[in-house]
């Protein structure tokens, strides 16, 4: 089963608006409309989350705040811009990770070679070995977040850019110039150059 992601469960058309609104706060002097979310670890704390920024806030100086008339509940019309601002940027986020994770695979693919070439150099061995222990480390943080858009057009996605990847690993310094022409050609005219299918590997939504 295929876990939706934070944009996908604020989505307008999946929970109405006036439901929506019990969950959200705005400052009433800046106008900044956050997400309120309870804290797991603490019943009298809560957070109030704006895009990827969470700020912890005790429950008791919220509810003063509202009565003081520093915070108010937005309304429809607010919430409705604020919700779509928020899934417009986690999709640009989406895409940031997408290229932080294949610019990642593509180092450890080249740290990997420059290990051969370094096998009697203690420092430079060790500080590659370094270097592919952070780079993993990354990568396993954003695989998950990945996964919980699609996890099936994830893993279709991720084992293209293995692919691709590993053939511009074996790339000469002079052949990046014709690949870039190639890609060049491609994002002139897409559909010019896209296959009237495409086959997608099934995931076994049991297997992790």
């Amino acid at each position: 089963m295929n876990t939706k992601s934070e944009s996908e469960k604020c989505d307008i058309k999946q929970v109405p608006l006036s439901e929506l609104q019990k969950q959200y706060i705005k400052h009433v002097e800046t106008g900044a409309i956050f997400h309120v979310l309870q804290d797991i670890k603490k019943e009298r704390n809560v957070f109030l989350r704006s895009k990827n920024s969470y700020k912890g806030l005790d429950k008791i100086k919220l509810q003063q705040g509202i009565v003081d008339g520093k915070w108010s509940t937005p309304n429809e019309h607010e919430l409705r811009k604020h919700i779509g601002l928020e899934n417009a940027y986690y999709q640009e986020l989406t895409y940031r990770l997408l290229k932080r994770v294949m610019f990642t695979q593509l180092l450890l693919e080249l740290d990997n070679e420059l290990m051969k070439d370094y096998s009697d150099d203690k420092y430079m061995h060790g500080l590659l070995t370094r270097c592919e222990k952070q780079f993993e480390r990354l990568v396993k943080e954003e695989y998950p977040k990945l996964y919980a858009i699609n996890k099936e057009m994830m893993m279709n996605f991720l084992n293209c850019i293995d692919e691709v990847v590993g053939k511009i690993a074996k790339l000469q310094v002079h052949e990046f110039v014709i690949v870039n022409k190639l890609m060049d050609d491609f994002l002139a005219d897409p559909e010019a150059h896209t296959p009237e299918t495409i086959e997608l590997d099934k995931i076994d939504s049991h297997a992790q």
